[in-house]
């Protein structure tokens, strides 16, 4: 029984490993002109840069499958608390704790936080949002600077057509408003 559990390991892995580098060399690399067309024309800055980037990962990636399994078994070896480090793995959790510290050391700041990610200078990045108006409905509106944010226009406009019976003319103009507020236009 162990023996076919190593051999279905190692199948799968392999597996693994084929979709990754299918992805790269069947893919990325024979289209390359026509994919960072795509990645151009939905907005992603220096495609051609990025794509290569992405063919990389995903190289790395499908090696990554078969040699993982022993470093990380080599580093939990070294450090059986690694993952017990972590305050909580409940992410909801994790965020409630950030509101209730903010309300408590920042009790005048009113603002919203958009996105919140690491930058390539291991520093943490956070987009605000000014506060909301009263009456406006806070989760709407920061769905729809989301999608504005992350470059789902056309999803914005439709977005304000159902939610607010905006014509196509008055939702354009919310969405290029919303992305002169994120310093986008």
């Amino acid at each position: 029984m162990k023996q076919l559990q190593g051999i279905l390991a190692v199948t799968g892995r392999v597996l693994l490993c084929i979709i990754f580098l299918m992805a790269a060399v069947g893919n990325k690399i024979p289209h390359f002109s026509d994919v960072a067309q795509v990645m151009d024309s939905k907005g992603i800055p220096q495609p051609k840069l990025m794509l290569a980037g992405a063919i990389v990962f995903l190289l790395a990636g499908s090696l990554s499958v078969i040699t993982t399994k022993n470093v990380w078994q080599t580093i939990e070896a070294e450090n059986p608390n690694l993952w017990s480090e972590l305050k909580s793995s409940d992410i909801d959790a994790m965020i409630d704790e950030l509101v209730e510290y903010k309300k408590a050391h920042f009790l005048d700041d009113r603002r919203r936080i958009l996105t919140c990610g690491g930058t390539s200078r291991s520093t943490v990045r956070v987009l605000w949002l000014p506060p909301a108006a009263p009456g406006v409905d806070v989760k709407w509106e920061t769905q729809l600077y989301g999608m504005v944010l992350a470059g789902f226009t056309e999803e914005a406009v439709r977005f304000l057509q159902k939610t607010r019976k905006l014509s196509a003319v008055e939702a354009r103009m919310m969405v290029a408003k919303v992305a002169r507020d994120l310093g986008m236009s």
